[in-house]
């Protein structure tokens, strides 16, 4: 396909005083002519294999590192979850714990609570502590610790427990 362009004095094609010529051929080049001096060009679509090597490298660290990022999130959860529900089972038998001291009545001293795939085992343990001006002062542990697979913990929850009608 040749394509010329110009200006003529006269208005017609045959009296161009300036003339450029573009010529695109079937190897996918350009000639670019006009007065005299010729350009080719050659015209280059789509990637080299250097490019899309480089590209799909670049693609696979940002993936890499976008899938580490959720996966230390999703430990995070589930250990936030372990200990969360380590400290309500910790909080409700120490409740339990007192409300059966200020009673009088004989209390647990372990217990276990089996959820979906958690076992948690609890311990509670007091002991006098020795202030003068409190001979029947307590302080109260419970102990919550679980294990789910390769993932454990341990949790202590510890208060002080006066009750004046302790014997």
């Amino acid at each position: 396909m040749i394509l010329q362009t110009g200006k003529s004095n006269n208005g017609t094609a045959a009296g161009l005083k300036r003339y450029r010529q573009i010529t695109v051929n079937s190897t996918r080049s350009v000639q670019i002519s006009n007065r005299g001096f010729t350009w080719s060009l050659r015209i280059e679509a789509g990637f080299t294999l250097v490019e899309i090597l480089v590209a799909v490298s670049i693609l696979a660290i940002a993936i890499i590192t976008i899938f580490q990022v959720f996966i230390v999130n999703w430990d995070a959860r589930l250990r936030s979850e372990d200990y969360t529900r380590a400290v309500i089972i910790a909080i409700e038998e120490m409740e339990k714990a007192i409300e059966q001291t200020r009673m009088g009545e004989m209390m647990e001293t372990d217990g276990s609570l089996a959820e979906e795939k958690r076992q948690f085992d609890w311990r509670f343990t007091d002991s006098d502590v020795d202030v003068e001006d409190y001979p029947k002062l307590k302080e109260i542990n419970m102990e919550t610790e679980w294990k789910e697979g390769k993932r454990s913990g341990r949790y202590v929850l510890s208060t002080f427990f006066f009750n004046p009608i302790l014997d």
